[in-house]
Formats: C-alpha cells, sequence, structure tokens
C-alpha cells in the first residue's frame, strides 16, 4: 500500500510484479501518476486489488485485458481521467466491485457483463456513458 504519497510518472515499473496481490496507489495529489494505467500490469496473476483512484494526472485508457486476471475482485480508478469505451469482460469470474467514477468513458457498458457473476458493486456514475444498461446487469447484484 503507497497510497496518499507524493509519486510522480508512470505506473510501467510496477508491472512485473507477477506475485503482487494488492496496489493501492490512490490519492497521490501532489505529484500525480501519469500515463494511463499500463496494459502489461494484468501480468500479475496473483492481482486481487488494484486501486488508483483519486489521481487526476493518471489519464489514459482501460487496458483491453483490465478484468482478465484470474482473482481479480477490486478493481478502482475513480477520478483518474481515464477516457475511451469499457473493454469487454471476458474472464471476470472473481469480479466484486468496480468504481470508474469521475472519468470521461462513453459508449455503453458491454453485454459481456453480464459473465462477471460475483459483481456485487458497480460505480460508473459521472461519465459520459450512453445506450442500453445491459439487462443481465440487473440479475447479478
Amino acid at each position: 500500500m503507497l497510497f496518499s504519497n507524493y509519486f510522480l510518472g508512470g505506473l510501467s515499473s510496477i508491472s512485473n510484479c507477477s506475485s503482487l496481490f494488492r496496489i493501492r496507489l490512490e490519492d497521490n495529489f501532489v505529484f500525480r501518476f501519469t500515463g494511463g494505467i499500463p496494459y502489461d500490469i494484468f501480468h500479475a496473476l496473483s492481482l486481487e486489488h488494484f486501486s488508483v483512484s483519486n489521481n487526476p494526472n493518471l489519464g489514459g485508457i482501460l487496458p483491453e485485458k483490465a478484468w482478465s486476471l484470474p482473482v481479480l475482485r477490486n478493481f478502482s480508478a475513480s477520478s483518474c481521467n481515464i477516457s475511451g469505451n469499457f473493454p469487454e469482460f471476458p474472464f471476470c469470474k472473481s469480479l466484486s466491485f468496480i468504481d470508474l467514477n469521475g472519468n470521461h468513458l462513453s459508449g455503453s457498458i458491454p453485454e459481456s457483463i453480464s459473465v462477471c457473476e460475483n459483481l456485487e458493486t458497480v460505480i460508473f456514475a459521472e461519465n459520459n456513458l450512453s445506450g442500453e444498461i445491459p439487462v443481465k446487469l440487473g440479475s447479478l447484484m
């Protein structure tokens, strides 16, 4: 846990930590992380908890494999200026919590979110989402 510090730069230096199970890098308001969530951070196959919330200069897009980690339960990246569309949810059996509040996500929530059978909480408020809410999303929670 490295939250509420004064880190700066990108997150790529932690992407090769294959045995890492918890990453908490939120609330770095003075010197901020930049460069987005690196796509290769998801090589951390033991990762259960990922939180980079409240890093408004992080930016970037959600990596295509954002939900593909086998034991990922919690994914939090609120208030990070993330943009683009949601990636598909092909492998998210363990995921129970997603917080992407206060970003610039657009488009619709993919129907594939219905494979997230353990999903209990989704927070997608304050984005630019459109389209219909997947019908199966209501049956998951």
